[in-house]
């Protein structure tokens, strides 16, 4: 092969690697050292292979997943909404006459001002009265009450007179279902506050 044909081949190769702007990736080769105020001495980690590496980076993904749903779902009010949701669902599927229903104590904190308390407990040991009322009337008779939203629906259907009779109960679902909303709403105009 001539020289003025290698060096024709030579020329080309070079424009057009400034074209298409390839870059070329080095293998192992030298890697750029840290400087002297963050290096503690020693050498960098290397990662036998791909599989090694991106083990690593799956796993710290996983692990930042999970702790974010832990620090999602373990805050303070929502065990104080599942500790309304086990009261009014303890007590709604209790047999009639039962002593009282005890309260929790963040319930009691959170809501002493809204509620009577005594008022509720007298309420919620009244509560069953309601379950029974509606299967009375119902075509399907409910054995058990698994959801609040059953509870709302039957003291909906019952009319204001049950309301009223269990006012603190309702009340306290009134403030059950807002809970929600009001966190929900919080969160949403963060999002839409923060800088993309």
């Amino acid at each position: 092969m001539p020289a003025s044909s290698v060096e024709g081949v030579q020329e080309k190769v070079v424009t057009a690697q400034g074209l298409c702007h390839i870059t070329f990736l080095h293998g192992t080769g030298s890697r750029r050292r840290a400087p002297c105020r963050y290096d503690d001495g020693e050498a960098a980690h290397q990662w036998k292979d791909p599989e090694e590496y991106y083990r690593s980076q799956f796993l710290e993904v996983i692990d930042l997943l999970t702790s974010e749903l832990t620090r999602r779902f373990d805050q303070p009010t929502l065990h104080l909404l599942k500790n309304i949701e086990n009261v009014v669902l303890t007590a709604v599927n209790s047999s009639p006459g039962c002593v009282s229903i005890s309260i929790p104590k963040n319930v009691v904190d959170m809501y002493t001002g809204d509620v009577d308390m005594e008022r509720l407990s007298t309420q919620l040991s009244m509560f069953p009265a309601v379950l029974r009322a509606h299967n009375s009337s119902a075509e399907t008779p409910i054995r058990r009450v698994t959801k609040v939203s059953t509870i709302v629906d039957m003291l909906a259907t019952q009319g204001g007179g049950t309301q009223s009779l269990f006012s603190e109960v309702d009340r306290l679902l009134r403030l059950y279902l807002t809970v929600p909303m009001s966190n929900a709403t919080a969160e949403q105009s963060y999002v839409r506050a923060t800088p993309k």
